[in-house]
């Protein structure tokens, strides 16, 4: 079982949603600009959220948000995107591990996005538990208890979207 989010987050979430005007079944499609302060908290809080979800069903501390380098997440998520390979750009931002969802499809809706972040993280998780970091790194580096903070950057397309989570 997973807490609830934050009541932090919820409002936030909450306040962002109802400033988009109309209800979620009528309303376009939100911009896909990530770079927007208000798409960004909530994208970083669900990535973020999640990961900590999953580390407190085993006990694990939490990791703080790592925000002092989300201009370096984004852009390490669009390098990734322009030359196709995850991975590519890995310890740009000083991470000291990274997992990736390249190019995962999702439109530009903010709960297309919100869904395939949750989508992202639940199948690096799944991958554990085990030993061998070949087959169950993602899941290891999420369960490291060496690692303080988590930080996740995202490049969208019209039908796509890169997800970077970098540990440290």
């Amino acid at each position: 079982m997973h807490p609830a989010p934050s009541s932090t987050f919820l409002g936030f979430l909450t306040a962002f949603l109802m400033g988009c005007g109309g209800d979620a079944s009528t309303s376009s499609p939100i911009a896909p600009d990530l770079n927007t302060a208000s798409r960004r908290a909530v994208l970083d809080s669900v990535c973020v959220d999640q990961v900590n979800a999953d580390r407190s069903s085993l006990s694990l501390a939490r990791l703080q948000d790592w925000t002092d380098s989300i201009a370096c997440f984004t852009r390490q998520a669009a390098l990734d995107d322009a030359g196709g390979t995850a991975h590519s750009h890995m310890g740009m931002c000083s991470e000291r591990a990274q997992n990736t969802c390249p190019g995962w499809s999702s439109d530009t809706s903010l709960s297309n996005q919100v869904r395939t972040i949750k989508s992202c993280v639940a199948m690096m998780w799944a991958e554990g538990p085990g030993s061998d970091y070949n087959i169950h790194g993602h899941y290891i580096n999420m369960t490291q208890t060496g690692y303080a903070k988590v930080g996740c950057g995202f490049h969208q397309t019209l039908d796509k979207i890169w997800i970077d989570m970098d540990l440290r």
